[in-house]
């Protein structure tokens, strides 16, 4: 269950990822045609939406976060492309930072949750599409060709999918190449992706290889991540990874699905051969590993999945040889050497991550550190490093590092996070200590306080984890009444915040109040 929550949230991060090879040399003629930066609006989202309209030129949104190493990701591999950059001139470009005015607001009227998230709306600002992190500057400027065509949404497209209408081959390359676990319910609607993505699958022209492979390997991870899977269909979903794998161009067009699911194939999908799997996943992955033209992140993506998939192979508890290891770190450092600035927060991440994950503790807590002094939002490493030492049983050491990546954080949504974070530490290690834990609570929510629409999207989520965790802690010991105090004064904290509020928010009357269980009198 943890590969799977493991792989649940890696699609929602990199889905569609290709490794097809990015070379560096771009002709001089380019470079001179085209401004060395994308040129972003400077106004608010209702003037670009009203830009685009003016002048006929379809919106590209990116919803991203300063601290985010995805984010960080996609400038480095795309925004800063002279293809990309030329292209972008097409369109109206807006930035909506998660910690701007306004933006988790606006996070719930495009139904945003996670960053990065690309979404392409035409001229009268109607949603097209939702563009994944991961893919290589071809398929990305692929994409965004079909949306300067005039393509039809992509809800459009599964209605007439689902009422038995052809589809066209630039139809199909958009739904393949769609943000799928980033729809939240958008285009599904009411429908799940473990219900739509096998029709899509069946339903691709086999003629369209590329696209059908996508749209299979995309049932094949619905299926991996769905708790109620029909395990009779474990066979149908080998094949297609064996399928895919065993042509070039397919295996190198659905590679992220192999870096970040890879390990769970193997667990699921083996049908008695982990080992014949897994050598086939990691022959892939070690052929982009050992190529200097592939794109650094990449490589350390890649390292990552072949650190996964094999502990995934191994018997349980076996960790990764000495031999292995030894090549692992070998691999860190030299890719590690290659990072330049716009690389390195998103780089330090994944580097830590693959070392943590390969049982290597000293050289995860080094680069954690590193991550620490270089990075331009230390405060992301800072609450790894608090997440590393919990894993290992170090409270005072999580805590501490945890208070600190709250105090340096930056920005109102990113602080509630931080600072919940940081919360759910006290809440673990020192239940005792009521002054910290109400403390810490009163200050996150006079944040809130006097902030223009502050509790939306994220930030209401962390406040109903807060309420979470607060409620848990009084549950504990209800017989101690500063506990019962504290919640009471919160209530009325909360009460206070949401008073001037135009709109109410659903947290605002379930902040601090127990839900009764089935038969219990309480209310």
């Amino acid at each position: 269950m943890i590969r799977i929550a493991k792989l649940w949230l890696a699609v929602l991060v990199l889905t569609a990822c290709s490794g097809e090879r990015e070379h560096a040399v771009v002709e001089a003629e380019m470079d001179r045609e085209q401004p060395a930066t994308i040129d972003w609006i400077d106004g608010s989202v209702e003037e670009a939406f009203a830009a685009a309209a003016r002048e006929g030129k379809p919106l590209f949104l990116y919803w991203g976060a300063e601290w985010c190493p995805p984010c960080h990701e996609l400038k480095a591999t795309i925004f800063q492309r002279p293809e990309f950059i030329r292209q972008s001139r097409q369109f109206i470009m807006v930035y909506l930072d998660g910690d701007s005015e306004r933006a988790q607001q606006y996070a719930e009227r495009f139904s945003v949750m996670g960053y990065p998230t690309v979404i392409i709306f035409d001229t009268a600002g109607t949603e097209l599409t939702r563009i994944p992190g991961g893919m290589n500057i071809q398929q990305y400027v692929g994409v965004l060709d079909l949306a300067l065509n005039a393509m039809r949404p992509v809800a459009t497209l599964l209605e007439d999918l689902s009422e038995g209408k052809s589809l066209s081959a630039a139809d199909w390359k958009l739904l393949a190449y769609y943000s799928w676990w980033q729809d939240r319910g958008h285009a599904l609607g009411d429908e799940t992706l473990e219900q739509v993505a096998p029709l899509l699958a069946a339903s691709c022209p086999a003629e369209l290889a590329v696209e059908k492979s996508l749209l299979q390997m995309l049932a094949v991870q619905a299926w991996l991540v769905d708790a109620d899977r029909d395990e009779d269909q474990a066979a149908q979903h080998r094949a297609t990874v064996d399928r895919v794998l065993a042509d070039a161009r397919l295996a190198q067009e659905n590679l992220g699905s192999f870096m970040m699911a890879g390990d769970v194939m193997v667990e699921y999908l083996s049908m008695g051969d982990e080992n014949a799997l897994a050598a086939a996943i990691q022959g892939l992955l070690r052929g982009v590993i050992d190529d200097p033209r592939m794109p650094v992140l990449t490589r350390i993506d890649a390292l990552q999945g072949w650190v996964a998939v094999s502990l995934a192979a191994s018997a349980p508890d076996a960790g990764l040889a000495p031999e292995s290891q030894a090549w692992l770190r070998q691999q860190l450092t030299a890719v590690r050497s290659t990072l330049d600035s716009y690389q390195l927060h998103a780089g330090l991440n994944g580097i830590w991550q693959a070392y943590y994950h390969a049982g290597m503790p000293e050289q995860a807590r080094a680069s954690l550190e590193e991550g620490i002094r270089l990075s331009d939002q230390p405060y992301y490493f800072m609450a790894d490093l608090a997440y590393f030492e919990t894993q290992l049983g170090n409270g005072e050491s999580a805590m501490s590092w945890y208070q600190q990546a709250w105090q340096a954080a930056e920005g109102p949504a990113t602080r509630q996070q931080w600072g919940v974070n940081y919360l759910e530490a006290l809440v673990t290690f020192a239940p005792e200590d009521g002054a910290a834990i109400s403390g810490t609570a009163r200050l996150l929510l006079e944040e809130l306080s006097g902030q223009r629409d502050a509790i939306h999207q994220r930030t209401a989520r962390e406040l109903r984890e807060m309420s979470r965790l607060l409620l848990a802690w009084a549950g504990e010991a209800p017989q101690e009444e500063a506990r019962q105090q504290a919640l009471a004064s919160l209530r009325e904290q909360m009460r206070d915040i949401c008073e001037p509020l135009e709109t109410r928010p659903d947290v605002c009357d379930s902040f601090l109040v127990a839900v009764a269980a089935p038969g219990d009198n309480a209310t």
